[in-house]
């Protein structure tokens, strides 16, 4: 069971986390480190109480418990109603993400030897906090080394191999806007 900081942020009253897709690509004696503007959310079953032990309103996305829609829009299209216009949703969110991103995989690890033109997926689960003065700061509930690519949405497995592909071969493959450079770091 995740703790949730109040005020917890749910939508539509369900706890949720999303997943943030990084890739890493070890080449000519840097790392390069990406991120994803799109990934999987994943919501619980049943509406969330602070301090109720009922499964269906923590578990999210596996098993068959919750559902999983594809983050920002989902996200961007609740908050909207709340007062905030699309672009300062995914100004928050994004900015709060390539910050996780950036600044744990740089703080972790040294840049680690993966080989020449070599690349690594990871994944991070993500809980967002609703309060307005830290509001979609991210906390790291997981991460995954060797994440699943199996949710629901096709396209956007789709988008994710092309823009890895491209991340890892530019001059090969058109360009895409789902993977952006967050950090390069010297070998």
């Amino acid at each position: 069971v995740q703790r949730l900081e109040e005020p917890a942020f749910l939508l539509l009253g369900r706890k949720f986390h999303i997943r943030v897709f990084a890739l890493l690509h070890s080449c000519e004696g840097s790392m390069r480190i990406y991120m994803a503007r799109r990934g999987p959310a994943y919501f619980s079953a049943a509406e969330y109480a602070a301090g109720a032990r009922k499964p269906e309103a923590q578990l999210s996305g596996g098993g068959g418990t919750g559902y999983s829609r594809t983050w920002p829009l989902y996200v961007e299209q609740v908050h909207v109603f709340q007062g905030l216009s699309t672009d300062d949703v995914s100004d928050l969110l994004l900015g709060q993400l390539r910050e996780l991103c950036r600044d744990f995989l740089v703080t972790v690890s040294k840049p680690a030897k993966l080989g020449i033109a070599a690349y690594r997926l990871i994944a991070f689960d993500v809980l967002l906090c609703a309060h307005p003065e830290r509001l979609f700061q991210a906390k790291v509930m997981e991460v995954n080394i060797s994440p699943s690519s199996e949710f629901h949405d096709a396209q956007l497995r789709k988008d994710l191999a092309r823009g890895m592909l491209h991340c890892l071969w530019p001059g090969h493959f058109l360009p895409d806007d789902i993977f952006e450079q967050v950090a390069v770091l010297s070998q």
